[in-house]
């Protein structure tokens, strides 16, 4: 009896689960814009610096799966594309996961792992793994199609010019 009782609550939670998954569509393609500083390093110059610059994001969803949103995730920031601190460019790629956490407000929750690369021209480039930790909100109240998200995200890795703060907007079709 037992079993199953717990047999039915766990197909009543995965068909409620699939069913608010299949209502809630997921864009396929969300693109991101924001700005951000990495950590202090040192240039060549022996001088501490952060790279600072707008960040280009795109994340190309590969999977929703019982809520969990799974993504190609690349993106590059361009240091010193806005004025101060080193010409740089950190590219970087990830595999992501992302998870609404709240409905009301829309709050998301994003993890990744991948790889991540620096280069520039007054510091020593350096590459290795970066993981992410996100928070999203969402702005539905704002009219349009690309269902907007106000992004936080903070890298940590191996090397101070991949690891860093960005925030951003991200839209999705």
């Amino acid at each position: 009896m037992k079993a199953r009782t717990l047999a039915l609550v766990s197909v009543l939670v995965a068909t409620s689960t699939i069913a608010h998954a299949q209502l809630v569509p997921v864009p396929k393609v969300r693109l991101r814009v924001g700005y951000g500083s990495s950590d202090s390093f040192q240039n060549r110059a022996g001088t501490r610096v952060r790279l600072q610059g707008p960040e280009i994001a795109a994340d190309f969803l590969v999977a929703s799966v019982l809520g969990f949103d799974f993504s190609a995730s690349p993106s590059v920031v361009l240091g010193g594309a806005l004025g101060g601190g080193p010409n740089g460019q950190v590219y970087r790629l990830l595999g992501t996961v992302r998870r609404r956490l709240s409905d009301d407000p829309g709050i998301y929750g994003t993890l990744g792992v991948g790889f991540a690369g620096a280069s520039g021209s007054s510091f020593s480039g350096d590459n290795g793994a970066v993981l992410q930790f996100g928070l999203g909100f969402s702005l539905n109240r704002i009219p349009g199609p690309l269902r907007p998200i106000l992004e936080i995200n903070a890298f940590t890795g191996s090397s101070p010019q991949t690891r860093g703060v960005f925030v951003g907007l991200s839209g999705g079709f």
